[in-house]
């Protein structure tokens, strides 16, 4: 069931949306560096799954670019490979471009005022 406030506009609220995603993504880097790789790569299908799947992506699919959700799924997938070796610094270049991509999607789902219909 998606959250009432997806289908309002308020202001910033992909933005939002967005810093959700990117917070369990920054709680799978800490599991990561503390050496809970699995735990690490769990974590990155949870925010998946329960973060970004139910409404950014269907949103950034049908009002941004579908080329984009195809990408950012794409670099999901990236990111849970990147922490199956041994690289931090690859690992970060990874979640970067992830996130400054999912970064312009929500400014153009904000943009738009999108909305859940």
């Amino acid at each position: 069931m998606l959250p009432a406030a997806a289908s309002v506009y308020t202001e910033g609220l992909w933005a939002q949306r967005a810093l959700t995603v990117k917070a369990g993504l920054d709680e799978a880097m800490r599991r990561w560096r503390s050496g809970d790789k699995e735990g690490a790569k769990a974590e990155v299908d949870a925010v998946r799954r329960g973060s970004f799947l139910p409404e950014l992506e269907p949103l950034i699919r049908r009002d941004v670019d579908p080329r984009l959700a195809t990408e950012l799924e794409y670099r999901f997938g990236l990111v849970r490979e990147a922490m199956g070796r041994p690289s931090e610094v690859a690992l970060q270049e990874t979640l970067d471009k992830l996130t400054a991509r999912l970064d312009e999607g929500a400014a153009k789902l904000d943009e738009k005022r999108s909305v859940m219909r």
